[in-house]
């Protein structure tokens, strides 16, 4: 690895300090702006807005869990090598895909996409609220199909988001 490189790369690089300042306003952020990105995405996917509901234990529940497998990561690794944003965004999406936060008032009268908005909303909100990139959430309903349907663990979708760190 070049040395501009290395340094380029331990600049994205969180210490548990750094981290931890930083879970508790993104956590924060994320449970504020849940409903207003299942609203958002609701149309991209056919779903009814008004046919949408949130469990905030749910959320909040998720969030927590995330919290926990965050602290994790941070004490298996070395404190001078630290944690990456996508590493952490990919631990706060699992958590947040994986939960029942997501229910319909009127289960019989959704699209069959309507499964992908719970897996979607994670991708979204983590790319937004923690990396702070701009991604348009069409780019991300691949991967949202794979946490929903297939296997995405926390480190693959930490990997994801690292390569959207890296290019942006």
């Amino acid at each position: 690895m070049a040395p501009q490189e290395e340094t380029d790369t331990k600049k994205n690089l969180l210490d548990q300090a750094e981290a931890n300042a930083f879970l508790q306003e993104s956590k924060r952020e994320i449970a504020k702006a849940y409903p207003d990105m299942l609203e958002r995405l609701a149309p991209d996917l056919g779903v009814a807005v008004d046919n949408i509901r949130y469990s905030t234990w749910e959320l909040g529940t998720a969030i927590q869990e995330a919290n926990v497998d965050i602290a994790a990561l941070l004490a298996r690794r070395q404190p001078t090598d630290g944690v990456s944003l996508g590493k952490i965004a990919g631990a706060i999406t699992f958590r947040l895909a994986r939960g029942r936060i997501v229910h319909f008032r009127d289960p019989a009268n959704v699209p069959t996409t309507a499964f992908l908005i719970q897996d979607l909303a994670a991708l979204v909100l983590s790319a937004e609220r923690v990396l702070r990139a701009g991604v348009h959430e069409k780019d991300l309903l691949e991967v949202a199909y794979q946490t929903a349907r297939r296997h995405a663990n926390q480190e693959t979708l930490g990997l994801c988001f690292d390569v959207i760190v890296r290019d942006s």
